[in-house]
């Protein structure tokens, strides 16, 4: 987006702040045209183009999200548009693993980019000191949780592939995770080669004890990055003396002891088939001229662009097998750019094309094969293809089909061959060895499907992590608000309470407020919460942390002694069966000048009492009707219950709301209602409170 466009978003986003701004303040003692301007703005603000209107798949809330999101996938369900929330990319950091007590006999096979050296080709057109590096340290993210740039582990760096040490390196990483060979990316030009150094070393060094192939990357090179005819650097020229010259140039690689065979005979692969005038007189060129001088047989493989595959049988072709080369023939969700979500390129949903991969063809031989994600944002920027919902736990299923359909398929283990995209693919985001952001993650996982090690903690510490975003979001978005002093419970609680004190927070959920305390009010935290997975992450801002049952009150004995400067009760007593009872005995673990706050939702707002006029009680999962409620109160019951417990309410604040967030389980504004009886109840006290905030101390 240019920064023009963001400026004229940001100036909408102000004006619309403004305005609300004035609402709240100058409207607020008016219910009824409140009402209606909140009403005229939410209609306004979907009419805006830069702006898309999702509603989430539960339906509890709506939200508006900025021009170049791009992570939702948007499907028709019961007449509705429903756009899901997607992961950009889930990962965890892991440190390096030894798996090379493992033994597998599948073979799998690493695309290998050589563009990580510069040559005098690339300094003309690029600059000089071009590699794939170049782009990759300039890209910049798209859209929040855009996982660029992608920057190398310090345990391998920027590095120069015309340095043979990185290369013996490389080769130890790949053999210690399971890696059966390499295949170099071939760029061969009517009798010029480009790239070829670093494979040069390789069969210089004779001491590099891994098995290697090639493929022909016989694609034009382009201004663009995809083998077009647009803006020449050099271009592909096919001929049959071309075709000789070509199978010549590569005799000393096939020879060489460690290059990858099939029952003996040389695997060569073409990237793209459908650029051969004729493929199968080029193939018969080939294994004439192999038989003629020497190699023998060649096993020839094309890779499974959809210009060929699967609608092509090898024997038009010539050729013995096909491999893959996901992305290609991946078939994913695409996710479309509904009211400019984002703009320019392409988007993919990753675990969609995993859940519903199946062997592609059981008639052809096919070399299966799978890709760590794709993202070539540093070639392409905005009009890049992007695969999102990329997860490690994904990537693993996918790579085990791989396998199980591969050992299937083959009885013979010399013909298992897998192809995995790829060793070094930055520019692409498709790349085995490690990163600063995630280490060894990526082969680690690799290695554990080749060998079948089971990943029930890997889904764990995914889960774990995909929490831990959520909760930091979620954190932020509560800060905000307090911060900011926003009409809202977080916020009032907060003014109520001390630096510096001790708390017994009953209900803390994640800890959202306990870090709170901690982090910005130097306050010390006991907690006593009931969900586990909660508990856990509250605990690492609480002092102490009790789990269980509320009402079962084993609470008081591990905090016994105790006494707290607060005791909070935050949208926690209308959950209980008997609330009464639990803030007596709570009230016992107050200091002399200690105070109890409680937040509780108000069952008499006008727009629940005008719901139940029309017959409607209609429970939801947030709001006063939340389905897990078991009690209700008014101002006038919290008074009572705080009284019976032997405390004095010392200040109670209303959290106003005129109009209700839509889910929350009510429907009056949209049956008819007498104007009369409308008016009258909005002149009710605290008519429009949603929620209140008390404040209690000992008699």
């Amino acid at each position: 987006m240019s920064n023009n466009r963001q400026k004229i978003i940001n100036r909408k986003l102000s004006y619309w702040q403004i305005i609300v701004g004035y609402i709240k303040q100058h409207l607020i003692k008016y219910p009824l045209l409140y009402e209606l301007t909140i009403k005229l703005y939410r209609y306004v603000r979907n009419l805006i183009p830069d702006f898309a209107s999702i509603t989430y798949k539960d339906g509890s809330s709506w939200k508006y999200i900025s021009y170049d999101l791009g992570l939702l996938q948007v499907n028709r369900e019961q007449s509705e548009k429903i756009s899901h929330p997607l992961r950009s990319f889930t990962a965890h950091y892991e440190k390096d693993e030894d798996f090379s007590k493992y033994i597998t006999d599948i073979k799998a096979i690493a695309y290998y980019l050589p563009q990580f050296h510069a040559i005098p080709e690339n300094d003309e057109w690029w600059g000089k000191g071009f590699t794939d590096w170049t782009n990759t340290k300039k890209t910049e993210p798209l859209f929040p949780g855009h996982y660029q740039p992608r920057e190398p582990h310090e345990d391998i760096g920027y590095y120069d592939l015309s340095d043979v040490e990185i290369i013996k390196k490389q080769v130890a990483m790949a053999k210690k995770h399971g890696i059966f060979g390499f295949c170099f990316h071939h760029y061969w030009f009517h009798g010029k080669r480009l790239l070829g150094k670093p494979v040069d070393l390789f069969l210089k060094h004779p001491e590099i004890n891994m098995p290697f192939c090639l493929c022909w990357a016989n694609e034009t090179w382009s201004k663009r990055w995809d083998g077009s005819d647009h803006l020449i650097l050099m271009k592909q020229i096919f001929s049959p003396e071309d075709d000789l010259q070509f199978i010549q140039f590569l005799e000393p690689y096939l020879r060489d002891s460690r290059y990858i065979r099939v029952n003996g005979k040389p695997m060569l692969i073409v990237y793209r088939i459908s650029k051969l005038p004729n493929p199968l007189e080029t193939a018969k060129r080939w294994r004439n001229w192999a038989k003629e001088n020497g190699i023998g047989e060649l096993h020839l493989v094309a890779v499974t662009h959809g210009e060929v595959f699967p609608h092509t049988s090898l024997s038009e072709i010539g050729f013995d097998a096909y491999a893959a080369f996901p992305p290609h023939t991946f078939k994913c969700k695409k996710i479309h750019g509904h009211r400019k979500i984002f703009t320019g390129g392409y988007r993919f949903d990753y675990e969609s094309g995993v859940n519903s991969y199946t062997y592609p063809n059981t008639d052809t031989s096919i070399y299966e094969g799978c890709t760590l994600g794709w993202d070539n944002t540093p070639r392409f920027l905005r009009n890049a293809t992007i695969y999102l919902n990329f997860s490690l736990n994904s990537y693993y299923k996918w790579l085990r089909k791989i396998i199980e359909n591969t050992s299937a398929k083959y009885q013979n283990p010399e013909n298992r061959f897998i192809f995995i995209n790829a060793w070094n693919e930055w520019a692409e985001g498709a790349y085995l060895e490690p990163d600063k952001k995630y280490g060894y993650a990526y082969i680690n996982t690799t290695s554990r499907a080749l060998f079948n090690i089971p990943t029930k903690y890997l889904e764990k510490q995914e889960e774990s992590h995909e929490s831990a975003i959520r909760y930091t979001k979620e954190y932020e978005s509560t800060k905000y608000l307090i911060d900011k002093k926003r009409e809202k419970a977080w916020a009032f609680i907060n003014q109520l309470i001390r630096s510096d004190s001790h708390i017994l927070e009953f209900g803390p959920s994640s800890g959202f407020f306990t870090r709170y305390l901690k982090e910005e009010r130097n306050a010390v935290v006991d907690i006593v919460e009931i969900d586990e997975s909660c508990a856990e992450q509250a605990s690492e801002f609480a002092r102490d942390c009790h789990i269980g049952d509320i009402e079962q009150y084993l609470w008081k004995d591990a905090f016994a002694g105790r006494q707290y400067d607060f005791v909070l009760f935050a949208d926690v007593l209308e959950h209980l069966r008997d609330p009464w009872s639990v803030l007596k005995e709570a009230g016992q673990f107050l200091k002399a000048d200690g105070r109890i706050i409680i937040s509780l939702p108000n069952i008499a707002h006008v727009q629940i009492i005008a719901s139940l006029y029309n017959n409607d009680f209609s429970y939801s999962s947030a709001g006063i009707l939340d389905k897990s409620h078991l009690r209700f109160f008014t101002e006038p019951t919290i008074r009572q219950m705080v009284e019976e417990a032997g405390l004095q309410v010392c200040n109670l604040i209303p959290v106003q709301s005129p109009l209700l967030p839509e889910g929350c389980g009510t429907y009056w504004n949209k049956s008819g209602i007498p104007f009369k009886l409308k008016r009258m109840l909005s002149k009710k006290e605290h008519a429009y409170a949603m929620q209140f905030v008390v404040c209690c101390k000992r008699k």
